[in-house]
């Protein structure tokens, strides 16, 4: 794992809430690895925990749900990455289309109960955003179950995907920053 792929591993660690390692060394890439394949690793699961009360949600909650969310972000586009060059998909692409089968789609249904947050742009944005990708994540992942890997790498480097991607990534962040 060398020159380029080094580097977007550091990056995805570092936009997960990884701070800058003290060595660079073979097991902190494991441990980075480990977390982005969805294990739990060191404390974190890569995945937002739903808070699972009724109560109203606090800021430092929120904010926390959201970096969660960045990095389960992140994390899944490493594993499409990964299932173009392998033909292997994680999951079935029919679930890779859903967007109430990640943790953080149950998290946003289970918020809209909340008025306040429900009434919110950033939520109805994030919501919005968070399904479209999903619907291009599944569309990525169907062509990688037929088996026509470079279609999906072509699909996943320079087509609709990056877009769903990024403005998905952006809102979460101005919604991380309102909060």
């Amino acid at each position: 794992m060398r020159g380029r792929e080094s580097v977007r591993v550091r990056r995805r660690a570092r936009a997960a809430g990884w701070g800058r390692p003290r060595s660079r060394g073979p097991r902190w890439r494991w441990q980075i690895l480990k977390a982005f394949r969805g294990r739990r690793s060191a404390g974190c699961s890569g995945q937002p925990q739903p808070d699972g009360g009724s109560t109203p949600m606090d800021k430092d909650s929120l904010k926390k749900q959201i970096a969660d969310a960045l990095g389960a972000h992140g994390a899944w586009k490493l594993k499409l990455r990964t299932a173009c060059t392998t033909g292997a998909l994680p999951v079935p692409a029919a679930d890779v289309a859903r967007d109430d089968a990640c943790a953080f789609g149950r998290w946003l249904r289970q918020i809209g109960a909340d008025p306040a947050l429900r009434s919110s742009a950033h939520y109805d944005r994030v919501r919005r955003l968070h399904a479209d990708f999903h619907r291009v994540a599944g569309r990525v992942a169907e062509r990688v179950a037929r088996g026509d890997l470079a279609a999906a790498r072509q699909e996943l480097e320079g087509g609709a995907f990056d877009g769903a991607s990024a403005a998905l990534r952006d809102a979460l962040m101005a919604w991380r920053q309102s909060a």
